[in-house]
């Protein structure tokens, strides 16, 4: 199973949440997760702000920050080219999508068009997983 992971989802990992134990079920299990390069500000940007509001002490926040650095090495990165970026904005149109989850969806889409398998989408905005649907994206059975 290739695993295309936003955000949110990489975030469970390491932040004790909703979906949290599925989340790492299935990057446990996964022999290829897949990301946009975009992911890793958001990812870091998404412990910031679990620190900032109490939910990750600074102990946990950094070893979160080392975790994530260790995680990023193995993860295929998809580029954000032009291409895929009026892809994206294309989505964004067709499904009311936000931004970056229009990167997020375009890359994967991307993904699973050059490496020719089913790609399992994991995110948690149900606009998103809709869209994911619809444009043939296998939807990981936490999300």
């Amino acid at each position: 199973m290739i695993v295309y992971l936003d955000a949110s989802s990489l975030i469970k990992f390491h932040i004790e949440e909703e979906g949290s134990g599925a989340v790492r079920s299935m990057m446990a299990l996964a022999p290829s997760l897949i990301m946009s390069r975009v992911g890793y500000a958001e990812a870091r940007s998404g412990l910031a702000r679990a620190r900032d509001a109490g939910r990750l002490q600074d102990t946990a926040y950094r070893a979160a920050r080392l975790t994530l650095d260790i995680q990023w090495a193995g993860i295929v990165i998809v580029d954000v080219s032009e291409t895929l970026i009026q892809n994206a904005g294309d989505l964004a149109e067709r499904h009311l999508l936000r931004g970056f989850d229009s990167i997020h969806l375009a890359s994967a889409l991307l993904a699973q068009d050059q490496g020719g398998e089913p790609v399992t989408f994991s995110a948690w905005d149900s606009r998103l997983l809709v869209a994911a649907q619809t444009e043939g994206l296998v939807i990981a059975p936490n999300a």
